[in-house]
């Protein structure tokens, strides 16, 4: 029972939504403050150097959107939203699971529900060994899904899993308990990719290879379609870029018209130029830009089939080499993004790449130009590379202490050890099961004493709910573990009340991984006989709570806040908090507005935003009667592996 529970609040008052809204916006405009200061000297103390080296605009767009960039497991519900899975679908859900438990990534998800559709997998011991082999399998990330499970299986055929990938993709989409975006970009190589890398039909251009792709550029000699002829000479940028080799006059020589003196240096190159995106063969050939389709058969320098795609003014011609499989025809109109062919290794190439040539229109006349440039000018700037962050594991517990007042001589606990005592026992247990992080309900200044003296632990108290007459005050505090964590910023919000509550907040930095993680420490009024009904409060202590995480997210969307305390309900703290689809509980359950609450019991809960993954929960029984009048509860968290937080 929550020791907050004096005075009662029945309903919340008139006026709630912009009491919550004011007193959550000057939180955060101060803890943005202290935790942006904080992390940005620590950034500088962690890195070491200088002014970091310049790196060109080209370059920057190209490694953010080429690098690798995937989503993070899917968090499996229980069961299907309605009906029942088939026995195939069960076998799927199950090692869908398993990935998610361990750690893995969406995209590793999909390739082992592919398998199981595939009769490959047939139970967890399969997918286990699956998923083990998977992990250690080279390039597994941007090779197409089934030249990897052909791989990790061994089998003959690489392109037997080739028809089950896209029921698998859309399975494990109806499997997820909250699903940000589509199953497809989930995941896709470049499911977290910066939004300028990823193209849609409403853009101008985009680059010709999926975002995540894990490609390199590179120059070569004369383009196919290109006759060389003796001209000025013009150098290119960009990642791999050097002197233009063979430079010459491409086919449809009429249409050059213009002088390389009239040129703009920068971005006009040699026709004879090609620019090659090194990427493993298979991996889709996107339109970089709109127009008709004309497919070329007899370059036998571009392979079988060169596609050359023409804007509808004819202002921007641009020819994709040494590709396989075509999926467009003569004719056909194709927007930004939309498929056209698969990268291969046909023609005058002696690696799986697209070849890539551009002519746009400059002093009236087609002219070729470096795609490179070209390309990355009409695309907004990504954010800048942040460096990636490893996986991080760490257990948080959950501890109503039981309030030191309570079981002195004439407190209302009777029989109970004193509450140092208890505090001493509690964090040995805490200790022993490995717990790291902790929030600490009910917790007394003789208490707060304990921790301190045990040397292993750092502190963090909210200011007082209560003071006592012998100087003792009673509230909330987070606690960490100094060999693993280090606080990086703190501070609190606050929950009106006839007495008034505060709720601490820290922000974490692992010492090994550097991570960082926002923790709040959360004990909301319970309804007792003195009290009378406090759902009313509660509700409104549920709303401020939501509305400070919703404000963190804005301000730092890669940091996760991991929820935890005495919420002092159960099924309505579940559904409150879980409906709007910020947070999952480590209990299990849903996520969103169809509320399937998990077995749990105790009215102790952890809760995280979406950006970390619970792989287990523990409830600690042992500390009812002896400990506290509470069970610990315990959860193992898996924050994955991310580029470092934008600072802003």
């Amino acid at each position: 029972m929550s020791e907050i529970s004096r005075d009662p609040l029945a309903v919340p008052r008139p006026g709630a939504p912009a009491l919550r809204a004011t007193v959550v916006a000057l939180t955060m405009v101060v803890l943005a403050c202290l935790l942006a200061a904080a992390l940005t000297t620590d950034a500088t103390a962690r890195d070491g150097r200088g002014k970091p080296e310049r790196v060109s605009p080209v370059d920057a767009k190209l490694t953010a959107c080429a690098s690798p960039a995937l989503a993070p497991g899917l968090r499996i519900a229980e069961r299907p939203r309605r009906g029942r899975d088939s026995g195939v679908e069960k076998k799927a859900r199950a090692v869908a699971r398993i990935a998610y438990e361990r750690g893995m990534v969406a995209r590793a998800q999909a390739l082992a529900v592919t398998a199981v559709l595939s009769g490959e997998i047939a139970g967890a011991a399969q997918g286990r060994d699956f998923l083990k082999r998977l992990a250690k399998l080279d390039r597994w990330r941007t090779l197409p899904p089934t030249i990897v499970i052909h791989r990790v299986l061994r089998t003959p055929d690489p392109f037997a899993y080739e028809p089950h990938w896209q029921r698998a993709v859309n399975l494990l989409g109806s499997f997820a308990q909250q699903l940000d975006g589509s199953a497809e970009r989930v995941v896709s190589v470049g499911g977290r990719a910066p939004k300028a890398c990823r193209a849609s039909a409403a853009d101008t251009s985009a680059l010709p290879l999926p975002a995540g792709s894990s490609y390199e550029v590179e120059q070569a000699g004369s383009a196919p379609g290109a006759t060389p002829e003796p001209s000025a000479t013009a150098t290119t940028s960009g990642k791999g870029a050097g002197k233009a080799a063979g430079p010459g006059r491409g086919r449809g020589g009429a249409e050059r018209g213009a002088t390389a003196a009239r040129r703009p240096a920068e971005i006009v190159v040699p026709d004879g130029q090609e620019t090659r995106f090194v990427a493993s063969c298979g991996t889709p050939v996107l339109a970089a830009a709109a127009g008709t389709v004309e497919v070329i058969h007899d370059d036998l320098a571009a392979g079988p089939w060169l596609i050359r795609v023409r804007n509808g003014s004819g202002d921007v011609v641009i020819d994709y080499a040494h590709v396989q499989n075509p999926t467009v025809a003569n004719g056909a109109t194709v927007l930004v993004g939309q498929q056209l062919a698969e990268v291969g290794d046909l023609g005058d190439v002696d690696q799986c790449a697209l070849g890539l040539a551009v002519r746009t229109r400059v002093d009236g006349a087609l002219v070729m130009v470096d795609p490179l440039r070209w390309l990355t000018s009409q695309l907004p700037t990504p954010e800048p590379e942040r460096p990636m962050v490893p996986e991080t594991r760490f257990r948080v517990a959950s501890y109503n202490v039981l309030g030191h007042h309570l079981t002195v001589p004439g407190g209302s606990k009777r029989g109970w050890a004193p509450g140092t005592t208890r505090v001493a026992n509690g964090l040995a247990r805490l200790e022993a099961a490995g717990v790291s992080i902790v929030v600490l309900n009910e917790f007394e200044s003789p208490q707060a004493s304990v921790v301190l003296a045990d040397g292993d632990w750092g502190l963090h108290r909210a200011t007082p709910n209560n003071v006592f007459r012998d100087g003792n005050s009673n509230g909330n505090a987070v606690a960490w573990r100094v060999d693993t964590w280090k606080l990086i910023a703190s501070d609190e919000f606050t929950v009106p009340w006839s007495t008034r509550l505060h709720m601490p907040v820290v922000y974490l930095q692992h010492l090994t991984t550097g991570a960082i993680v926002g923790v709040i420490g959360i004990h909301n009024p319970a309804s007792t006989a003195r009290a009378g009904n406090q759902q009313g409060a509660r509700e409104l202590a549920r709303g401020i709570e939501l509305d400070w995480i919703a404000q963190h997210l804005d301000t730092y969307p890669d940091i996760p806040v991991i929820l935890a305390g005495d919420f002092n309900e159960r099924d309505t703290a579940f559904c409150g908090l879980t409906a709007g689809g910020l947070l999952a509980s480590s209990a299990g359950g849903s996520v969103g507005p169809a509320c399937s609450v998990p077995r749990h019991g105790p009215v102790d809960w952890i809760f995280g935003t979406l950006g970390v993954q619970f792989l287990s929960q523990y409830i600690d029984r042992g500390f009812l009667g002896s400990i506290s009048d509470h069970p610990l509860v315990s959860a193992d968290v898996l924050f994955g592996e991310h580029r470092a937080p934008d600072l802003g």
